[in-house]
């Protein structure tokens, strides 16, 4: 597994077309495509070499019918061999993966799934393929040695598994009339046919000065009320965004942004106040742990609208 990321790289994935212009919109930088029996799912092999053109990463999950994941071995075989042929005639690196959807929840039985993925495995090896779905999915199918995952907050119940490349985090989008869902990926490889990094690694010893003192702010995902928040990663795209505002996509982002920051506020109000572990109320606020104070403050202004940077 490639190097974790200190914060997530933000992209989008659609089962239809998204042009260059829509991905720099919105400041995505990666695109998620479908690989299908249902040809108007399937970018074209212009698309993929516009997005190559322009630096736009590029990665693949299989899905035709919802419910091939559960017809067993020799399925899995069939769409595992359908999926590589068709990655490989739009250019697909030798090496890269193939996520396959699971997109239905199959809790409390993810091992239903397991000669599925058996199949797949037979044809692509476990090194370059793995679950997209819920958490129940992707971490059974991690745990049985699969070395990819694209989570959805779908059907996870607030719970991220740390080692899936991907979170699917928020749907129901649109960048004019073209449905988009939101994603993060979390590891300089996240399956992408070429290279994408530019966020920070966890692993660099000696990272780049940080005169706006993000680093105050948790890395770490945390939930709250229905969501996973990234707070330093809130704070440092709504700072990107808010440097230049304009219309239309770029002032949509700070709307949707100032929603997730209220929220990040009101999180750090509340474990200042109260336990949330027990819920009980503390004697005195805890403002000063982890620039609690300070980060109350900083995400206040921003969820109004200022601009800080």
């Amino acid at each position: 597994m490639s190097a974790r990321l200190s914060q997530p790289i933000f992209g989008l994935d659609a089962a239809s077309h998204i042009s260059v212009a829509q991905h720099r919109q919105v400041g995505s930088r990666f695109s998620l495509r479908y690989l299908s029996r249902a040809p108007g799912h399937v970018p074209t092999q212009q698309e993929v070499n516009d997005l190559k053109a322009a630096g736009i990463g590029l990665a693949m999950v299989y899905e035709n019918l919802p419910g091939d994941p559960l017809k067993g071995h020799e399925r899995g075989r069939e769409d595992a061999q359908f999926a590589l042929a068709q990655a490989r005639s739009l250019g697909m690196p030798a090496g890269r993966p193939i996520y396959f959807a699971v997109d239905f929840d199959v809790s409390p039985h993810p091992d239903e799934t397991d000669p599925y993925f058996d199949g797949v495995a037979e044809v692509l090896g476990r090194e370059h393929c793995g679950p997209y779905g819920g958490i129940d999915v992707v971490s059974r199918q991690l745990n049985r040695g699969f070395k990819w995952a694209w989570q959805t907050y779908a059907w996870s119940r607030n719970r991220l598994d740390s080692r899936a490349q991907i979170h699917q985090y928020s749907n129901g989008h649109s960048i004019g009339a073209t449905p988009v869902d939101y994603d993060h990926a979390y590891y300089e490889d996240f399956g992408q046919w070429w290279g994408v990094p530019g966020g920070v690694s966890t692993d660099n010893a000696t990272g780049p000065t940080d005169p706006h003192r993000y680093l105050r702010f948790p890395e770490q995902p945390l939930p709250w009320h229905g969501k996973v928040l990234h707070e330093r990663w809130l704070v440092q795209e709504y700072d990107r965004y808010r440097a230049a505002p304009h219309m239309g996509a770029n002032e949509e982002m700070l709307d949707l942004l100032r929603l997730d920051l209220t929220k990040a506020r009101k999180r750090v109000w509340y474990v200042a106040h109260y336990d949330p572990k027990t819920g009980q109320r503390h004697p005195q606020p805890t403002w000063d742990k982890y620039y609690r104070g300070w980060r109350w403050q900083q995400l206040l202004k921003r969820s109004r609208g200022e601009r800080l940077v």
